[in-house]
């Protein structure tokens, strides 16, 4: 089975993992909340091919610049390809990973692909990786391609080039057990999904408890009269509420 077979086997009939993170940034004094994402791991075997695919998935806070779903669902992911007859593993995915740059340096992609190695490292750790070809575009810079070299070498997994530029190469490793698996737990923090949910559905029933009690008290109270204010004071208040919150707005946006 290729590769593009096999991913379209994983969606369909793949099993699914989740993780619930929430992701920091480091500053001089302290970390600041930016968000929580969703890491999920598929995976899917059959016969000799196995493959497992981790996905960065927006939930909070932290923009994205992926224009649509599709696209969103190309790229923040990371691939393992595992072929048992010949005990090798091809990392992808096969256009090649590629992390969002609003989601770059928070360790996001540091988290997602250490979960992938961590996985391989259990359950084939002494398969072997095959190379795995590599050319960098011409507009990346100086900078983004040190970083990338940086982030890859830091697991254990060397580029080896083939041209004074530094733009086309392999990326090498041995095995799974000779990996460097890490992530920065400063700036992400694993979650307890279950714990998330209930505390989001307590709250949403709080809510609907009190928007309940402000019905109740609106019908007892009649069409005239709210919490014993008179209907057009009520109105004329709230008018004038309103203004001033659009405006405190746009003093913010265009200060």
């Amino acid at each position: 089975m290729n590769i593009q077979e096999l991913e379209q086997r994983m969606l369909s009939h793949g099993d699914n993992n989740i993780r619930l993170i929430r992701v920091n940034e480091m500053g001089s004094s302290r970390a600041r909340f930016l968000g929580n994402l969703i890491i999920s791991m598929r995976h899917f075997k059959e016969g000799n091919d196995e493959i497992f695919s981790v996905r960065a998935n927006l939930v909070a806070n932290i923009a994205s610049r992926a224009n649509t779903m599709g696209e969103k669902l190309s790229i923040n992911k990371f691939e393992a390809y595992i072929n048992h007859s010949d005990r090798t593993i091809r990392l992808g995915p096969s256009s090649g990973a590629q992390l969002e740059e609003s989601l770059q340096n928070y360790g996001i992609g540091t988290y997602a692909f250490n979960w992938l190695l961590s996985e391989l490292k259990r359950i084939v750790p002494n398969y072997g990786f095959n190379p795995f070809e590599v050319t960098l575009p011409e507009e990346m810079n100086i900078s983004s391609k040190e970083r990338l070299i940086s982030f890859f070498t830091k697991f254990g997994i060397n580029f080896n080039f083939v041209d004074i530029e530094q733009r086309n190469g392999t990326l090498r490793a041995n095995t799974p057990m000779q990996i460097i698996t890490h992530y920065n737990s400063d700036k992400i923090q694993e979650l307890d999904l279950e714990e998330y949910l209930f505390s989001l559905i307590v709250d949403r029933h709080k809510f609907e408890t009190e928007i309940g009690k402000l019905k109740a008290e609106i019908e007892r109270m009649g069409e005239e009269s709210f919490a014993g204010i008179p209907k057009k004071q009520l109105v004329k208040y709230t008018l004038i509420g309103c203004a001033f919150t659009i405006i405190f707005i746009l003093v913010l946006i265009f200060k």
